[in-house]
């Protein structure tokens, strides 16, 4: 996982996330969240997320995209071993 700079700069854009094995940019955080993250990205860098999505759809080259991705938390109660 990874943080990307706001197109306006100086704070978190979006985060980068694997899910099921693609890449995806997660949007939809908070302003506090942006700047926080983008001035410690260790804050969220190597976390499990949780993110909201419209559905799971296919991308042009048919790999996994989701639609409208928003972080919603990181879940310090999860960790890879348990997730399905």
């Amino acid at each position: 996982m990874g943080v990307k700079e706001d197109i306006r700069g100086g704070k978190c854009g979006s985060l980068t996330v694997i899910y099921k094995g693609y890449e995806v940019d997660v949007a939809g955080l908070k302003d506090h969240l942006k700047v926080s993250f983008w001035e410690n990205p260790d804050q969220v860098v190597g976390k499990i997320i949780e993110v909201k999505y419209f559905e799971e759809t296919k991308n042009a080259n048919g790999g996994i995209s989701l639609p409208f991705p928003s972080f919603v938390q990181i879940r310090d109660d999860k960790d890879e071993v348990s997730i399905a």
